[in-house]
């Protein structure tokens, strides 16, 4: 999420409308005329219009004639339609107030309105059973009126101690009365303000601060009016019953956007261009408070993943930024980091696989040198690897040891049984049709069928057991090692077992490789090198009907891959599907398996195998003399 998108997680209270509807009469037909009424309402409108956030399309004012009984009313009840719930209405009465001597009641004087008719008159209960039902969250009143104090015959109270915040967002109902429920107030002298409307008019004007809250508003009121005249006393206090919740309104001062902006350039922060933004979203700066955002949160966002220093913190910041300032060096610093990680699993592994690998990512690594030399002294001491050239099955000096071969899931697997290998070595992937090809080109061999599914890279396939141990004793021979198996022409006459010569694993070898030999982590799982069959290996749901180029998924803790899926690969073994049951409670050294069989075993699961056959445990047969387009070989020789 862009800095500009976070300004809609603003937790600030949403602000709506602020409403005015102001009432003033002066020429009243059958009351005693007044001076200042109507002076009042719109001096007060005036000020609310140019120093508050009062829009003049939201101010409503009913003078004299127009201040009839019926008028009034049905501007309370258009605004009772109109108020939504987050907005604001300040309702202002100036003229005749009037109190029912035995209810105590009072009530506003219409301009219309005749002496003792009180069916002529507005009562504060009708007034307040109005404001009850309104939506809006802050509806004040003010009433400059003979007697307006009854508007708090039901008792009132005032709010605790909340923030400005918390008492803005809390719904409020309050009142502020130019005199006490029995009291008679003073209009003034003509041509100017009463008491109550000039301390009103002064407060608002000389109020220093951006915001005023309703109850430092009348407590300042009541004592500014004191001073003008000395003979009243206003009263102010929250309405009950009529939906107040604590809250207060709160008088926010117009803000001028060169000031705001001013300020907001002065502080320099995302905050700060945020909160201006919030304020004049299509103001004559916003389009540079935009880039100040973009640009201060950009560089936040470097200066992070520079404490950081890590791939993926890099990687978010380029997410975040996509045309950030920083893109280049967060590449840059992406790529060392990745190159540092890499040489050091080089180092670690010692595999010869890792290093053409760190060369093929990093061409410009800064350990490009050192790992070119580390290749050519592998190369030619032929540590861990035997790989004299690129036809030659990079192969893994594994270390041997003890481990609990099989699983009790099908009988051809079980009962589980305890076997120690010794030393030895075996391919890092299967045999590929380029090395494959390569003994076929130079033995003149008909090279076997890719199904049209590509050559190079892809396993070998279509290749018998007897084929297999051809090619692994061409391989002996162009390494110049002793041949492992031995041929009467073509007849297959037996092994040297003493040979150091390439040859296929044993079953025990096979699956000690897939389990991790003695790195592996989780003795129980079921897959080379993890849990997730999809991320290590092509089989039934994944493969798509064919076999793939080995290496794409990934490895096994040994740096081992395919040994799950793609093609089943030949093991030397007889197969015989209950010989684990000769095997059981004992520990064997170096089983070779049956002595005699027709088929031969063989491991792995392929392209075109559910997942329980690809299991690290799962035992099948083939015909040693027949060729299969899912069956292929990886090579072994002592370490």
């Amino acid at each position: 999420m862009s800095a500009l998108n976070s300004l809609k997680e603003e937790t600030q209270p949403k602000k709506g409308n602020n409403y005015f509807l102001g009432i003033g009469i002066d020429q009243y037909t059958n009351w005693d005329v007044l001076h200042n009424a109507v002076k009042d309402v719109k001096d007060i409108c005036q000020v609310l219009q140019e120093e508050y956030e009062f829009p003049s399309e939201y101010c409503f004012t009913l003078f004299d004639e127009k201040a009839t009984e019926d008028n009034i009313l049905k501007e309370i009840e258009s605004l009772v339609d109109t108020l939504k719930k987050h907005d604001n209405l300040l309702i202002y009465y100036s003229g005749h107030g009037h109190l029912h001597r035995q209810t105590k009641e009072g009530f506003w004087v219409p301009i219309n309105a005749r002496l003792d008719a009180p069916g002529d008159f507005i009562s504060n209960q009708q007034i307040l059973k109005y404001v009850s039902i309104m939506k809006a969250r802050h509806v004040l009143i003010f009433s400059d009126s003979c007697f307006s104090g009854t508007l708090f015959r039901t008792g009132g109270f005032r709010s605790g101690q909340s923030t400005a915040e918390q008492l803005f967002k809390m719904k409020s109902r309050w009142g502020l009365c130019s005199g006490r429920h029995d009291e008679l107030v003073y209009d003034g002298e003509p041509g100017k303000n009463s008491p109550f409307s000039e301390s009103i008019i002064k407060i608002l004007r000389e109020n220093p601060e951006p915001s005023l809250n309703i109850m430092k508003f009348v407590d300042q009121v009541i004592k500014t009016t004191r001073t003008f005249y000395d003979g009243q006393m206003p009263e102010g206090q929250a309405l009950i019953n009529c939906g107040h919740k604590g809250g207060q309104f709160i008088f926010n001062r117009k803000k001028i956007e060169k000031d705001e902006w001013e300020k907001a350039e002065k502080i320099n922060t995302v905050s700060s261009y945020q909160q201006f933004l919030a304020v004049y979203p299509n103001g004559k700066y916003a389009p540079v408070a935009k880039e100040r955002i973009e640009l201060l949160s950009d560089q936040g966002a470097w200066q992070s993943a520079l404490s950081k220093n890590t791939p993926r913190a890099f990687n978010q910041y380029l997410l975040q930024f996509r045309a950030g300032k920083y893109r280049e060096q967060a590449h840059q610093k992406i790529y060392e980091l990745e190159d540092d990680k890499m040489y050091a699993k080089v180092k670690s592994s010692g595999l010869l696989h890792l290093m053409y690998k760190y060369l093929r990512n990093f061409p410009r690594g800064k350990h490009v040198d050192e790992i070119n030399g580390l290749i050519k002294f592998y190369r030619s001491a032929s540590i861990k690897i035997g790989s004299s050239d690129e036809h030659t099955p990079w192969t893994y000096k594994i270390k041997g040891g003890v481990f609990d071969m099989g699983s009790n899931v099908f009988q051809r697997e079980s009962p589980i049984h305890t076997v120690r290998v010794s030393n030895y070595s075996i391919g890092v992937y299967p045999v590929t049709f380029k090395q494959y090809d390569a003994y076929c080109e130079q033995c003149g061999i008909e090279k076997p069928s890719d199904e049209g599914w590509g050559r190079d890279e892809r396993p070998v396939i279509n290749v018998s057991w007897y084929d297999a141990l051809k090619y692994c004793n061409w391989l002996s021979k162009k390494n110049s090692l002793e041949l492992f198996y031995l041929f009467e022409g073509d007849q297959f006459g037996g092994c040297n077992f003493s040979s150091a010569g390439f040859r296929l694993p044993t079953e025990a070898e096979w699956e000690y490789a897939a389990r991790g030999g003695e790195k592996i982590k989780e003795p129980k799982q079921i897959y080379a090198g993890g849990a997730s069959l999809d991320q290590l290996g092509w089989y039934l749901e994944n493969a798509g009907g064919m076999t793939h180029p080995v290496g794409k998924k990934l490895p096994n803790e040994l740096g081992v891959y395919d040994m799950c899926g793609n093609v089943y690969e030949w093991c030397f073994d007889y197969w015989q599907r209950y010989y684990y049951q000769q095997l059981a409670n004992k520990t064997s050294k170096n089983p070779i398996g049956p002595d005699a069989g027709v088929y031969r075993s063989v491991r792995g699961g392929s392209f075109r195998s559910k997942r329980e056959y690809c299991r690290i445990f799962y035992r099948e047969n083939g015909d040693p003399g027949k060729r299969k387009k899912y069956i292929g070989l990886r090579v072994a020789k002592k370490a």
